[in-house]
């Protein structure tokens, strides 16, 4: 009798069908990424209706975001609207950031690092402590008396948050007292950082801190999707306890 039901709204069935299919058609595409679930919302060239304000541009792994603002009017989906193209000579698209998969506490983070003649350490230390969210640095210097300098400049509550390890260690070229470079300088560098890395780690542990990473004095976290570096890594699986930052 089903059958015979069936065939005789054969039509209905077939309209059922077809709006089944067009519904799936237009499901708008999403992915989750590190606790953001994005959804795209335009093509580039279109316009981007974002409730949350929070909109990335680009293609692939090449993104720069907007944070816009909740209920603002939707951008363009163009180079001019970000100030930057991400990815030269491909075809990009925008999507918004819906919602979070979950309430994460902010993972605490530090910085390690060995440094010589910095170009601007003041500049770097305050770029990782208050835009990215860095909690703490450790800086093991290595023929700079200058960084030490550096470090007295800052606020007073930026200089809490940096650890100074100075390194006095024979001449490497054994021609003058004050050249303090490290015997061996670059056959033994992988032995150092790994030492430096070491000794941070311990006092990360004494301080609760959850992330400890390993960059240098000319490089600089960034998050191109405006996001908090301990807000990306609060989203790390937990059963990893490593995580690569793609330079």
């Amino acid at each position: 009798m089903s059958f015979l039901w069936l065939l005789a709204h054969r039509n209905v069935l077939a309209a059922l069908l077809c709006c089944a299919t067009a519904s799936k058609l237009r499901r708008v595409p999403q992915v989750e990424e590190l606790g953001l679930l994005w959804q795209r919302c335009a093509a580039e060239g279109d316009d981007c209706a974002c409730g949350s304000g929070h909109v990335r541009f680009g293609e692939g792994d090449r993104w720069v975001a907007l944070q816009l603002g909740a209920r603002s009017a939707p951008v363009s989906c163009n180079i001019s609207s970000f100030g930057e193209d991400p990815a030269f000579n491909r075809m990009k698209e925008c999507w918004c950031a819906v919602r979070a998969s979950e309430n994460l506490q902010p993972a605490r983070v530090a910085i390690v690092m060995l440094s010589r003649h910095p170009p601007d350490l003041k500049t770097w230390i305050r770029y990782h402590l208050h835009h990215e969210g860095v909690e703490h640095i450790f800086v093991r210097a290595e023929d700079s008396p200058q960084i030490s300098e550096s470090v007295q400049q800052l606020s007073a509550q930026d200089q809490a948050k940096v650890t100074l390890w100075a390194t006095p260690s024979p001449s490497l070229l054994g021609l003058s007292s004050t050249d303090s470079r490290p015997v061996d300088d670059y056959t033994t560098l992988q032995a150092r950082q790994t030492a430096a890395m070491a000794r941070a780690r311990d006092a990360c542990n004494q301080m609760g801190i959850d992330w400890l990473i390993h960059i240098d004095d000319d490089e600089l976290l960034y998050s191109p999707q405006s996001r908090k570096i301990g807000d990306l890594l609060a989203a790390v699986p937990s059963n990893l306890a490593q995580a690569a930052c793609k330079g």
